[in-house]
């Protein structure tokens, strides 16, 4: 996009990864790679990630088993939140490039904490004040932030409030004079009066039945501030983890990808928390230049990128009347006037409305989910693209080899769109970082919109998986287990919970290969649920795998877990052995304890090689009897590596060990001595 729409704002709603809550095994290097692309070509990224959206859903919406609908209805809002002005009338209208203009201080210091408030159930609603001053304090809350940091640990550069519904520059002024006095809210020196503000007298809308109120008045906030470097330090430090011992590296460079971007990726990352410390010591000044603007683009690249977007056009279909096949009733008064939906939706001669997006994936199954799904018809067919391959959580296959071969495809549809945009503001990019197509394909997009629309915002909305289980090509033999497995019977007398079967699945005695995984350690584990599964009982339940001593990790991939969750439960044979549940848990995964497997079967080989017995048979066939040596030699180094990986890993466990022996040397010599004295005293005596 960068070479073809160079100059056009290029502003990408991020889900950065976090690894309390970790999506992938090699989502860290993923993240780290895409970096780059989005320091150099997007002019706004916008962040989020999981973990806080999980704590928002349990603290605010007593959600107790929050599914990604749950999540994605939220970041919706704040994505409406932000384009309402340019779909509405307001007091205070802010378009796309005002957001580089009043919140990029430096060109790369463009990645932006986003906070919403009220977030409330209906329940709640009811005994709460919501007025302006206390929605505009929320938003500044630790707790309302939408990407785990805390800003009191760092400085504002500038603030964009975003506000809807009923409210009056006079309440927003007197809330924003009350900031400014709260010691806990700091800005920095040279920016001391950081806040941009916009008004919509559009109110929320919410989806029916959803977990969200109905309020009269909402806040969003997109903030510059020197506490999101707390972001990037946790996720370079698993990278530092992981590349130490180059693992799962050969993926990439297997997929044309060159091992020096991994260094130059975590350079980049290291330089931007460096310059980020720095703003917030030096004084600077900047400015930007305003651009006017009627449209803007959304690109959904990727499963989350897709999924994200189709909360985003339910909720802006319901906001502007627009029904699932793209019609608008002509009884509906949309605020804003009669083309207040251009922004985002193009009307036919037909007079249907279709939303000016293009969503892409590298295989078919997301995308032919909104195909087949309730909006099918507001969508026109070249709008979902969808390829063959899948990019196999690599970015490098999403960077060089299959989304390579995609990517002229999408952009050809985006010139379409672009070319019915009349003034075009820029691109709004949907992407996942731990994944490989919107890491390595995202990135790939997002150089090419660089080129053609350099000085176009770009705002990026990111959600940060053999390339999770293999660090290294030979380390390829898995452990697999299933749980429950049990018969009808039981089955009734038994909870078979989420964190029962995630259990069972670490058990020696639900391993599918005989052997004890408590004698070694695990390197990564790939864990497919099925059935009545949500990610909240997961992570308290792999939270829980972390805290047994039982269980061990290498310590260069202390979370070593790829989850995946299927909502269709697991179907039994009518009359077999297996109980039909409600829930399952298969388990592949890499571990050093494997090397008993081929013990055990080395053992047998060299008794009776030894003897060559039956050896003539294959011999006979063909075979050079050097063949059986040069097998049981691949064997035994394989077995090496197995045990190597388990013991090169801790710098602390071989410190540790020589002080052990240099402690027990020094207490062996000082019974030595005491002995001799006695002996001596003895003597003398």
């Amino acid at each position: 996009l960068s070479v073809d729409y160079g100059k056009k704002s290029k502003i990408s709603f991020t889900v950065w990864a976090c690894p309390q809550i970790s999506t992938a095994v090699v989502e860290a290097y993923n993240t780290v790679l895409c970096v780059h692309s989005l320091l150099e070509h997007t002019d706004v990224t916008i962040m989020y990630d999981n973990e806080a959206l999980y704590d928002i859903c349990r603290r605010s919406l007593d959600i107790e088993r929050p599914t990604y609908t749950n999540l994605n209805r939220m970041l919706a809002q704040i994505i409406s939140s932000l384009t309402a002005s340019l779909r509405f009338d307001g007091a205070l209208n802010v378009d796309l490039t005002e957001f580089q203009t009043n919140l990029v201080p430096y060109p790369r210091i463009h990645f932006m904490l986003s906070s919403y408030a009220p977030i409330i159930s209906a329940e709640k609603a009811y005994h709460e004040q919501l007025s302006v001053a206390e929605i505009t304090m929320s938003v500044f809350e630790p707790a309302s932030m939408f990407v785990k940091c805390d800003p009191r640990h760092g400085k504002y550069m500038a603030c964009c409030m975003m506000y809807r519904g009923d409210v009056v520059p006079k309440d927003v002024n007197a809330s924003v004079a009350t900031i400014k006095t709260k010691r806990t809210i700091q800005f920095v020196d040279w920016c001391p009066t950081g806040f941009k503000v916009g008004i919509n007298y559009q109110p929320p809308t919410v989806v029916p039945g959803g977990d969200l109120a109905k309020v009269m008045r909402a806040c969003c906030m997109i903030s510059n501030s020197t506490a999101i470097a707390e972001v990037f330090s946790r996720c370079d430090h698993k990278f530092d983890l992981m590349y130490s011992k180059r693992a799962f590296v050969h993926h990439y460079v297997g997929e044309g990808m060159e091992e020096g971007e991994f260094s130059e990726a975590r350079e980049d990352l290291a330089a931007l928390e460096k310059d980020y410390e720095e703003v917030g010591i030096e004084t600077a000044e900047g400015e930007g230049e305003e651009e006017e603007g009627y449209g803007a683009l959304c690109i959904h690249l990727g499963q989350g990128g897709v999924q994200i977007g189709n909360a985003c056009w339910e909720l802006f279909c319901l906001e502007h009347g627009i029904q699932p096949d793209g019609q608008m009733p002509s009884d509906k008064t949309i605020g804003g006037g009669d083309d207040a939906f251009n922004t985002f939706f193009s009307e036919t001669g037909a007079g249907k409305h279709v939303p000016r997006c293009v969503m892409v994936d590298l295989e078919p199954t997301v995308v032919d989910e909104v195909r087949t799904g309730t909006y099918r018809q507001l969508f026109h067919p070249e709008q979902l693209i969808s390829g063959k391959e899948d990019a196999a959580n690599n970015f490098a296959r999403g960077h060089y080899t299959v989304g390579k071969e995609i990517v002229d495809l999408v952009l050809d549809r985006i010139r379409k769109l672009a070319d019915n945009c009349t003034g075009l503001q820029g691109f709004m990019v949907f992407n996942t970082c731990g994944g490989g197509t919107g890491s390595g394909l995202g990135c790939l997009l997002l150089e090419r919109l660089s080129v053609d629309y350099g000085k176009k915002s770009k705002i990026s909305f990111t959600v940060w998986f053999q390339t999770n289980l293999v660090p290294y090509p030979r380390i390829h033999f898995m452990l697999s287990s299933y749980a429950p497995i049990i018969s009808a019977e039981k089955a009734y007398h038994e909870q078979l919970s989420v964190a029962e079967i995630t259990m069972s699945v670490f058990e020696p005695a639900s391993m599918f290969v005989k052997c004890d995984p408590r004698h070694g350690k695990y390197m990564a584990c790939c864990m497919m649920y099925r059935g009545d599964v949500v990610p909240k009982d997961v992570n308290a339940s792999v939270a829980t795998i972390k805290t047994k001593r039982t269980i061990q990790f290498v310590d260069w991939c202390p979370t070593g877990f790829k989850v995946g969750i299927n909502y269709q439960p697991p179907t039994v044979v009518p009359g077999g052995d297996l109980a039909k549940v409600m829930r399952a848990c298969c388990m592949i995964s890499n571990s050093t304890a494997i090397a008993e497997v081929f013990s055990r079967c080395d053992h047998k080989f060299d008794l009776m090689y030894s003897k060559r017995a039956f050896v003539h048979h294959y011999v006979g066939e063909g075979m050079e009897e050097g063949e059986f040596s040069e097998a049981r030699e691949d064997l035994a180094a394989l077995e090496k590596d197995y045990e190597e990986v388990g013991i090169e890993t801790a710098e602390g466990e071989g410190e540790e060990e020589a002080w052990l022996q240099l402690v027990s040397f020094v207490i062996l010599l000082l019974l030595v001595v005491v002995v001799v004295v006695v002996v001596v005293v003895v003597v003398v005596c």
